[in-house]
This record gives C-alpha cells, structure tokens and sequence, in this order.
C-alpha cells in the first residue's frame, strides 16, 4: 500500500487526499460486492465517492467490464453479504439531506421522508 502523503511535505495530514481509488480491483473492499447482473458469477464492488449523480445513488466498480456505475438500492437484490449492508446503510445515512424546517409538522414529514429513503433509497418528491 501507498503512503498517503510525501515526506517532504508538511507534517499536517491532508484527509481530502488520504484515499485515492483508481477504482482496480487491489483498491477495492471485496467484501462489499453485490451480484453482477451482466455476468452472473462475478461481483460488482461498491466504493466511496463523493461525486454522485443523483441522492441515493451508489458508486460500483464492474471488475470484469472494467468499468466504474452508478447503481440504486432498488437495483440491488434483497439478499446481501453482511457488510455490504452495513455499508449501504451508512451510504445512505450519510445521503440524508439537511434538516430544515420551522412547523411540527414540516418535521413529521422530513421524518417520514428519511424513513421511505433509507428504506427504498429514493428520496420522496
């Protein structure tokens, strides 16, 4: 494994570049995989990204096309290894917007909402 930063440089650790991911696969937790539906005795691998294209939407990584997607909860199958599930639940608890509301009720329905998107993965409209 790569050190995270130079020697020479300053001894105050830069976190926005602590991980890099080529996206291949000896970058890649394998333990977060889900089925490929292109090729059924392979896996596709989830990883973090900060640059999602919609809320909820998941990064992966298709080792045998060699090509990095986006994926939906309601994409995946219900039937997942342990730790991939502990990390879409952390995905998607990280994807929750902002609380911001001034009524009772706006929180009612913000809690609602949080609920369905954790649950389905799409935030309500």
């Amino acid at each position: 494994m790569s050190e995270c930063r130079d020697a020479t440089a300053s001894t105050t650790p830069n976190y926005s570049q602590a991980v890099r991911l080529s996206q291949q696969s000896d970058d890649l937790d394998e333990n977060l995989w889900f089925p490929c539906v292109h090729h059924p005795d392979a896996r596709d691998i989830l990883y973090p990204s900060a640059g999602n294209t919609f809320r909820g939407r998941l990064p992966a990584w298709c080792e045998t096309r060699e090509v990095s997607f986006r994926v939906s909860l309601n994409q995946l199958p219900d039937e997942l290894p342990e730790a991939t599930q502990y990390w879409l639940r952390g995905f998607l608890a990280g994807q929750v917007p902002r609380l911001d509301v001034e009524e009772p009720e706006d929180m009612d329905l913000w809690k609602q909402q949080v609920d369905a998107f954790l649950t389905t993965g799409d935030w309500p409209q």
